[in-house]
């Protein structure tokens, strides 16, 4: 997932100095590490549920149970902004 991210980050600032980025590219690019999130989140989830077993059942519910909602509105912020990519034209800010 960091050397995604940091490939995006690159590509990124490579684009920027010459001139405006292709937003379909971003778009496909943000979409595929969002993906690539996606499945880290669940094995990240199945790897602490597991740990998590003979701990506290009620704190570790309640953790787990955190972990999936913040990871479910990150991958949802990440789904908006592709979508508001796909439906941006040149000249759209």
């Amino acid at each position: 997932v960091l050397k995604s991210v940091q490939d995006l980050q690159v590509w990124w600032a490579d684009t920027r100095t010459n001139g405006h980025p292709p937003v379909s590219e971003l778009m496909t690019r943000v979409h595929d590490l969002r993906n690539l999130l996606a499945r880290h989140f669940q094995h990240e989830e199945r790897c602490e549920q597991h740990a998590a077993e003979g701990a506290d059942p009620r704190a570790t519910i309640e953790y787990l149970e955190r972990q999936v909602r913040t990871h479910a509105v990150f991958l949802s912020e990440l789904d908006m902004l592709v979508e508001r990519m796909r439906t941006c034209r040149p000249g759209m800010n």
